[in-house]
């Protein structure tokens, strides 16, 4: 018994340094190591392993040490990396896939982090090779666009408590408060959010909900331990 106790104990502390090692690189598929090590570590510690959704927060007294790595590795981690595919034309004129690639994020101080998928900020004349015109600046003037996909970091008590480069804040505002001169086309990917305007009003939005911001006054606040994701489509607009 002593020596199967031993094993056991080595075959954990493997493992253990295996959950190091997929932190370093990322490695989603050491989820389901996770699972086989709660299992193995229910064994040892005398307790049925209790099978929590991945992401969701597991109870201290039902979870073995390895879920709980577990829950905890997912909140924390908020690199993203997007594939995108653009079409373009050849010097025929003919459709061609320009791009396939991927696009990893950019760590935003207060915020979590943005994916710039596109940014252009006068009109885009066809045929043409499919170029991305890598715009500057997060936010468009007139005529132009920004397409980008947002990580909210749940570790801010707002989103973007310092504004960034075009967003307008006024003298007394909160915290995260802010309007920008544009049409804000989003949808909410994962996670939850709180969208607050002028007048106090708070919108719950979830994941597949849509929302339209007209320059707008607002902030953001996500709700729960775990990161939301936005893909927004940003149009430069007039202000009177």
């Amino acid at each position: 018994m002593r020596t199967l106790g031993l094993r056991r104990e080595r075959w954990i502390a493997f493992w253990r340094a295996a959950n190091d090692l997929a932190l370093v690189m990322d490695a989603d598929p050491f989820e389901d190591i996770y699972r086989r090590v709660a299992r193995l570590e229910a064994a040892v510690y005398g307790r049925a392993a209790a099978h929590s959704v991945p992401g969701s927060p597991a109870s201290s007294q039902d979870s073995s040490p390895a879920e709980s790595r577990m829950a905890s590795n997912q909140r924390e981690r908020v690199e993203m990396q997007v594939r995108k595919v653009v079409t373009g034309h050849d010097a025929e004129g003919r459709a061609v896939i320009a791009r396939d690639e991927k696009i990893d994020g950019m760590p935003i101080p207060g915020l979590g982090e943005l994916v710039f998928l596109w940014g252009a900020d006068e009109p885009a004349t066809y045929p043409n090779a499919g170029d991305n015109p890598a715009a500057p600046g997060p936010f468009p003037p007139v005529g132009g666009i920004r397409f980008v996909i947002a990580t909210y970091s749940p570790a801010f008590d707002v989103v973007a408590p310092e504004p960034l480069p075009g967003m307008h804040v006024e003298d007394g505002d909160e915290p995260g408060m802010h309007r920008t001169d544009s049409t804000d086309f989003g949808i909410l990917l994962s996670g939850n959010v709180v969208l607050e305007l002028d007048d106090g009003a708070e919108v719950l939005l979830s994941p597949g909900d849509v929302v339209v911001l007209n320059g707008t006054r607002h902030r953001w606040r996500v709700v729960g331990d775990v990161p939301a994701t936005l893909a927004a489509f940003i149009i430069g607009a007039h202000r009177r």
